[in-house]
């Protein structure tokens, strides 16, 4: 499904009206040919009475009109036979309004049969739900690397939704992801970023398939969302630093990531299966973070104070303090939930969305 650019009046229009105006659209051009060919031969054949002195009513016009169109053959009631002019008139409308009737009946009736009409209502219900979103991540690409993204966003439950240009790729996502939301187009457009509510999204993830495609996405979201947290994939290691120039808070290179992993399976088998068992388990166990807002639950209390472990099942691993890179692993009892603190945790994967209500502002 091609994605128009539009200006913010037409957009605007679009959102509000969207599936009116893509069923008027459709349909307009066949309906108005009918229509004006309807008016033309119903006041043709009044003002042909006119001339001829005959009070020809319009309704009556109208009549003769559809029954020529449609060429059922009721009977001449205007007595349009009994003149010259009627008669050419009506030969000409005959051949020339049949060949609209026909061809404006084959395009509505190929707006149904051909699956438009399931098009459109499809597309209007994406639209509904891409307006909905909040916090969520757009995902660009939905190939290899991607589609263990929305892998991951789909187990945890965290709101995405999908921006891929190859229409098989979708598909491919959907056998897997019935709900999820998605863009058919190019990411790198402001127009589908901003129909993937770019606005009001929580990050990105760049995962197209070049470096130089994701470093244009990466320019152009920086240039649309000064704040918004991106995440890049890079294929070649040495452009790390170039990614971050550009924009990216974060970047992870396949090559670099899946090297390090298999050495670290080599020499420490057992970690490194505890870990992804973490990260990636679809059982009751996995490591999360939440940041402590101010004036939450859990703001200014020590974590022995929190109870965490009693409320909530989960185990607090390691914290990071608000402007600091480093964590502190394995937090004393007496340690301070400063506002803008990060907590990682242990535990179940429903109580992860507890414990980040309980660090939210009330």
């Amino acid at each position: 499904m091609k994605v128009l650019p539009m200006g913010p009046l037409r957009r605007a229009i679009a959102h509000r009206f969207g599936l009116p105006l893509i069923l008027f659209g459709r349909v307009s051009k066949p309906l108005g040919l009918l229509l004006a060919v309807f008016l033309a031969g119903t006041f043709g054949y009044w003002a042909i009475g006119y001339s001829q002195g005959k009070s020809w009513s319009l309704i009556d016009c109208a009549y003769m009109t559809s029954i020529t169109l449609t060429t059922v053959g009721f009977g001449d009631d205007l007595g349009v036979s009994s003149t010259t002019g009627g008669k050419i008139y009506t030969m000409f409308l005959i051949v020339s309004g049949m060949g609209v009737v026909v061809y404006s009946v084959s395009q509505l009736t190929a707006f149904i049969v051909e699956g438009y009409v399931g098009e459109v209502f499809q597309e209007s219900r994406l639209q509904r739900m891409r307006e909905k979103l909040r916090d969520h991540t757009i995902i660009c690409g939905a190939g290899a690397t991607g589609k263990h993204v929305i892998e991951e966003h789909a187990a945890t439950g965290h709101p995405f939704i999908i921006i891929e240009r190859n229409e098989d790729k979708i598909a491919n996502v959907l056998e897997e992801a019935p709900n999820a939301i998605w863009v058919q187009g190019d990411a790198t457009d402001e127009e589908v970023l901003e129909k993937a509510g770019i606005r009001c999204a929580s990050g990105l993830v760049a995962s197209l398939s070049t470096d130089k495609d994701n470093m244009f996405l990466i320019v152009t979201a920086r240039y649309m969302r000064s704040d918004l947290n991106i995440i890049t994939k890079c294929v070649d290691h040495d452009s790390v630093g170039k990614f971050k120039a550009a924009g990216a808070n974060q970047v992870v290179s396949p090559t670099y990531i899946g090297g390090m992993r298999m050495a670290s399976q080599m020499i420490r088998p057992n970690v490194v299966d505890f870990l992804d068992n973490m990260l990636r388990s679809s059982g009751s166990a996995r490591v999360s973070e939440t940041v402590v807002e101010e004036g939450s639950e859990l703001a200014g209390l020590t974590i022995a104070e929190s109870r965490l472990m009693e409320r909530v099942g989960l185990l607090v691993v390691a914290m990071k303090r608000k402007g600091q890179d480093d964590f502190i692993y394995s937090p004393p009892a007496g340690t301070v939930l400063e506002p803008g603190v990060v907590l990682v945790v242990i535990g179940p994967v429903a109580k992860v969305q507890t414990l980040e209500d309980m660090g939210k502002r009330h």
